[in-house]
């Protein structure tokens, strides 16, 4: 058992009528019920309600951890979860489903419905949530031809056919047959294209066929685009900012479709952190008084900015704004009431006294504790065991012109890309068209420069020496962009590379090898690994080590360069020591006693091979 080191006392205030239904304990029959709107308002079992939520996501969440988690969601005193379901964790390749494991949406939403919480499920197929593609799967830009979240039958046939798996695990989990699945919602307003009202409304058609026909749909909107909401399918859920009156959305809507209930689908956001900057935390007061004014106003409401957890994998992703490209990095933790570790901050007493506002009944508060666990940490350790990038590459592909990751087939990971240089004059350079998203060029074996989209780099001096020379340039890439109307964000070298001279004559550089290197867990272990002699280069790290206790620690990793890091095959997430994120999170559910296996894939190579655990992390 973990020592219990810290106790919250969380008044649990939740509906009175919820408290029966959802025991999940015994035997018993579940029992249906019913949420309806009338007159512009929400009914439970036809008595008067109102939702308070939050999103909780369980793919940023480890198993292990789902329910402790829940049931800290739970002593805010919310009645609902917003699930945002990925299609991208779903089905990693196209029609190969999963549903185990961290993927085992089912079992996640059985455990809130045993902690007497109702579940409000965001189906997508783009829930962004700063997701890769918003949580859509990379395999979709294969297909060149593929039209993204539009009507096209090419993508509304892969939505469906994602629906339909989705519905076999449930679809009977739906209120109305004795789950706790009362509200489903369909789609997010960035990067939607202008006139989207009847891609909403094929949605929502593909959502009922696949079996989801007995629950209340939702869209976002907002006060602008409230005539895009197919009224007569699905209710409007408003995304309002800080510099919005809440209430005053509604009226827009009340105006559109007089029976929309008031609700709110994120009232507070926050600013989520991105690599090479520091984000500065974001006051909630104004989007606190948002709360307020909502649930006083009889209003309904989710909001998303109180237990972000961790982007373990490739779940994270990027966005575009204002021209800049920003990669959202490993920890989903500004300005959350909880952070990674499930540890709170000081906003969650407000956050108490605004969803309690939320409940029409009230039961007495539950002083219950919930456990938090302890933090560990361990002091600095040597990695000594690697495995060159460079070595035992897999089968190039030969092309004309530079292929994209995609073409390659890889999703996530890096490609290596090889060809022989021509004639190098004085004050030539190289020039990318485009670069997705880090590059390292490596001339005649030494590396030469090194550019990154972040910093909007495209373009290197070239030495004389490298004419004739073989040049090689590893290509790594960030999470993919989701928020610009009709945008594929093809990773990898996209496009052309050219030499160009003093004189502004362009060569382009053909007869590539590509060499695709996924970042996968199975080929990353499966690698013969042998003893460190020197660092600072690419490659595959690995050590073992005990476990410093039972419980999380957050492993320091600006020593190292950039790249993705396992714990006993649980991928961690990504790392670069530009930061401002120098820690990844390690649950200490996924540590063993004994011989914990770490492996790191290190594209650039570290400053010192070492790891060391914190108790707190840096971020």
């Amino acid at each position: 058992m973990r020592k219990i080191i810290q106790r919250v006392s969380l008044s649990l205030f939740v509906l009175m009528l919820l408290a029966p239904l959802f025991t999940g304990c015994d035997n018993r029959k579940e029992e249906k019920h019913s949420l309806d709107v009338v007159s512009g308002a929400f009914f439970f079992d036809s008595i008067p309600f109102k939702i308070g939520s939050v999103s909780l996501d369980y793919a940023r969440l480890p198993r292990g951890y789902w329910e402790q988690r829940i049931q800290l969601i739970k002593g805010l005193g919310v009645n609902t979860i917003m699930v945002r379901v990925p299609w991208m964790l779903h089905e990693p390749e196209e029609g190969v489903f999963r549903f185990d494991g961290e993927c085992d949406v089912r079992e996640f939403c059985s455990i809130a419905q045993e902690n007497g919480l109702l579940v409000w499920l965001h189906v997508g197929p783009y829930v962004d949530a700063h997701l890769d593609m918003g949580g859509m799967p990379w395999w979709l830009l294969k297909d060149e031809n593929l039209n993204l979240r539009s009507r096209q039958k090419l993508f509304m046939d892969k939505v469906g056919r994602f629906y339909r798996a989705l519905a076999s695990q449930l679809a009977d989990r739906q209120l109305s047959r004795g789950g706790n699945i009362a509200l489903i919602h369909i789609e997010e307003p960035d990067g939607l294209q202008p006139n989207h009202k009847s891609y909403l409304a094929a949605l929502c058609d593909s959502v009922r066929s696949a079996g989801f026909d007995e629950t209340l749909l939702t869209v976002v909107t907002t006060k602008e685009n409230v005539h895009q909401v197919p009224v007569d399918k699905a209710l409007a859920a408003y995304s309002i900012d800080d510099k919005q009156s809440a209430m005053s959305n509604f009226a827009g809507a009340r105006k559109h479709n007089p029976n929309s209930p008031v609700l709110c689908f994120d009232v507070a956001r926050s600013c989520w952190h991105v690599w090479g900057e520091r984000v500065p935390l974001r006051n909630l007061d104004k989007s606190f008084a948002r709360l307020f004014e909502v649930f006083e106003g009889s209003g309904s409401a989710n909001v998303s900015v109180a237990l972000g957890g961790t982007s373990f994998g490739h779940l994270a992703g990027a966005e575009i704004r204002d021209g800049r490209f920003r990669a959202f990095s490993t920890a989903y933790d500004n300005n959350s009431i909880f952070n990674e570790s499930g540890r709170y901050r000081e906003a969650i007493t407000m956050f108490r006294e605004a969803f309690h506002r939320s409940a029409t009944q009230v039961l007495p508060a539950n002083t219950d504790s919930v456990e938090i666990f302890e933090m560990n940490m361990f002091p600095e350790t040597a990695v000594t065991s690697y495995s060159s990038l460079f070595d035992s590459l897999p089968q190039a592909i030969s092309s004309q012109q530079p292929l994209t990751f995609e073409q390659c087939g890889v999703g996530y990971g890096a490609v290596l890309y090889t060809t022989t240089l021509p004639e190098v004059k004085k004050g030539s350079k190289l020039s990318f068209e485009a670069l997705r998203d880090n590059a390292q060029i490596f001339i005649g074996g030494k590396r030469v420069a090194m550019l990154s989209r972040v910093d909007g780099d495209t373009i290197i001096s070239l030495p004389e020496e490298a004419s004739g020379a073989t040049i090689q340039i590893l290509v790594d890439a960030f999470g993919r962009v989701s928020n610009l109307f009709k945008y594929k964000d093809y990773k990898g070298i996209v496009g052309t590379v050219s030499v160009v001279d003093s004189k502004g004559i362009c060569t382009n550089l053909i007869n590539w090898k590509n060499t695709p290197l996924p970042a996968d867990y199975s080929k990353v272990s499966a690698r013969a690994f042998g003893n460190l002699s020197k660092t600072g280069e690419p490659g595959y790290y690995r050590t073992t080590f005990d476990a410093p206790g039972e419980g999380d620690f957050f492993l320091f990793t600006g020593s190292w360069g950039r790249g993705e890091m396992w714990i006993n095959g649980h991928s961690l997430g990504r790392f670069w020591s530009r930061g401002a994120q120098k820690t990844l999170y390690v649950p200490g559910c996924w540590l063993k006693e004994k011989e914990n296996e770490l492996l790191i894939l290190d594209y650039v190579g570290p400053t010192q091979p070492v790891v060391e655990g914190f108790k707190t992390p840096i971020l």
